[in-house]
């Protein structure tokens, strides 16, 4: 007797990526330029593959990072594209150029 296989989708579906050929360019610029973050690199990677239709959990395993890591960075895109992928200020940090003007300006005249 034939043994009878039955495949289950788990988890939420996934958003269909369809990428515009400039967007596309784009990322891949990124995955292959040396002075490209590596932070950025490994999200343009992310979208690349997931648009080419691959899983969250296919890709997780390719790239050595969790699937939470892909599922965000995938409706990161999907919400704001490209430029979704960059990274945000971090919050509270004003950088240094704001902490040096404090410095001088609350520094005792001589």
């Amino acid at each position: 007797m034939r043994e009878r296989r039955c495949t289950i989708a788990l988890g939420r579906p996934l958003v269909p990526l369809a990428l515009p050929d400039n967007e596309g360019d784009e990322l891949e610029r990124w995955t292959h330029r040396q002075k490209t973050a590596q932070a950025l690199a490994l999200r343009a990677g992310i979208v690349l593959r997931a648009a080419a239709a691959k899983s969250n959990t296919e890709i997780a395993t390719q790239l050595g990072v969790t699937g939470a890591t892909v599922g965000k960075w995938r409706q990161r895109f999907v919400r704001r594209r490209s430029e979704g992928l960059l990274d945000e200020p971090k919050p509270g940090c004003h950088g240094r150029s704001v902490l040096l003007r404090w410095r001088r300006s609350s520094s005792p005249s001589t």
